[in-house]
């Protein structure tokens, strides 16, 4: 899968929060190939910066000395996608896979059409081996233009939104197989989605999470900052703030468009605001807070908004987050944006 490291004032560093996440009980995306990291910061750096430029020094050193892999240390995981995942192996009878594409091509009740999006989505959700047939027969080419053909129908728009994602969703190979959704016309059909149904809970919190893995590629990430994915995002979070479902995959779909060097130019205070806020609405959900801090420490990295990151209140939720979760107390990510703002070295 894609691969690199933090842009910006952080360039050449190897930072090991900075990653996609896939799937609730997905392996983590790899992170950069251990690049050197800058021994000096650049001396036009703001000072909160430098220290988390330092923090980030003096982190990899370590990682180099206990030769441990960084992308083995510091994962999270998020609570599993609302698609039921069998413990058996791909056991469906051949033709129902079938059957539910056929239903796509040749029905035009958009009803029908959502319910086979849902048995798609369960069949991939299986095994590997159902979303290896799924995605050689193009069904995601047959979702969106389900999907296209009835907009209005929220049922059709949160069953495909949810199959989109969970093809998506394919281990070693996910990145390419997310780039060959957008070829489909995922993306479009994703965001056009979200912006039919602002206000519906439940095509949001799927769209995000599409969203979430159609970024797990570089080119979609890029496709994502140019179509004003993030503000779609944002604008899911402002709509609906008390869905925790929806902030969570929100944050987590945002952190993972980060990766993206595109991202400084989409990067706004409303959006930095939409990702605190969440976290003030739900300071118990352990969830929405570890989705924030991703989505907060990748945005520094890249897009150099650590300053904004500041003004909008995000240093002070971290910190009240860390003082109510160990969990997000032992955070790395968490650990730098605090340091960053005390000036303290990050141990």
């Amino acid at each position: 899968r894609q691969e690199r490291s933090c842009g910006g004032w952080l360039q050449g560093l190897d930072c090991a929060g900075w990653r996609a996440k896939g799937g609730g009980d997905a392996p983590q995306a790899p992170m950069a190939q251990n690049p050197l990291p800058a021994e000096h910061p650049p001396q036009s750096m703001p000072a909160a910066a430098r220290e988390l430029h330092q923090a980030h020094h003096a982190e990899a050193e370590h990682q180099e000395m206990c030769s441990q892999a960084p992308h083995e240390e510091h994962t999270h995981q998020h609570q599993a996608e609302p698609v039921p995942v069998a413990s058996r192996e791909f056991r469906a009878p051949p033709d129902e896979m079938t059957s539910a594409l056929a239903t796509l091509h040749e029905s035009h009740d958009v009803q029908q059409h959502a319910e086979a999006c849902q048995i798609l989505a369960k069949l991939m959700a299986e095994s590997e081996e159902a979303k290896h047939e799924a995605h050689h027969r193009q069904a995601a080419k047959a979702m969106v233009h389900a999907m296209d053909n009835g907009r209005e129908h929220v049922p059709l728009q949160v069953a495909g939104c949810t199959a989109l994602r969970v093809i998506c969703h394919a281990g070693a190979e996910e990145n390419e197989v997310a780039l060959d959704v957008a070829k489909a016309g995922g993306i479009s059909t994703v965001l056009q989605a979200m912006r039919d149904h602002p206000h519906d809970a439940g095509v949001q919190e799927a769209a995000c999470r599409a969203l979430r893995h159609l970024a797990l590629h570089s080119m979609n990430r890029t496709r994502l900052c140019h179509d004003r994915g993030l503000e779609d995002i944002r604008k899911a979070m402002e709509n609906i703030p008390d869905s925790e479902g929806v902030q969570e995959s929100g944050c987590l779909a945002i952190g993972n468009v980060a990766f993206e060097a595109e991202v400084k130019e989409a990067v706004t205070h409303q959006l930095l605001t939409a990702i605190v806020e969440a976290m003030h609405r739900f300071p118990e959900s352990l969830n929405v807070l570890e989705s924030g801090v991703f989505a907060l420490y990748n945005l520094i990295c890249t897009a150099e908004c650590f300053d904004d990151v500041v003004a909008c209140g995000g240093v002070d939720v971290v910190r009240q987050a860390a003082k109510r979760h160990p969990e997000i107390q032992e955070s790395q990510e968490a650990q730098c944006i605090i340091s960053a703002m005390d000036g303290e070295e990050y141990e």
